[in-house]
């Protein structure tokens, strides 16, 4: 999407996605269903807890995690990268979606050996 709108005035792409983002917000306040838990009541403590020892579903969101700060960087210093190097911005189309699409593959593979 940052390669789409790269052409665009930066602030305005800003207050659009701010106003997305808020209208999201507003929309899941009203529409969603409260969630509750199905045990007793516990503290926050002992539920972390319980997620912790789970070691499958530990390595799953350290995995995650780690695509997501991958992703992020590339985020960010892709567009501003290519446009410096190439002195163009319509080639970061194309290399942002093939480099996403690298890493998630790359970041992927782990999860498979668990099942």
């Amino acid at each position: 999407m940052g390669g789409i709108l790269i052409d665009y005035d930066f602030p305005l792409v800003c207050w659009c996605f701010a106003c997305t983002f808020f209208l999201c917000g507003i929309v899941n306040i009203f529409f969603l269903s409260a969630s509750c838990i199905t045990i007793a009541k516990a503290s926050i403590i002992n539920g972390v807890k319980m997620v912790v020892k789970d070691k499958k579903i530990t390595c799953y969101v350290l995995t995650l995690t780690s695509y997501y700060v991958l992703w992020a960087q590339f985020k960010l210093i892709l567009p501003l990268t290519i446009t410096s190097v190439i002195g163009s911005p319509s080639y970061v189309k194309w290399m942002h979606y093939a480099i996403q699409a690298g890493i998630l593959t790359y970041t992927a593979l782990p999860t498979r050996s668990l099942d």
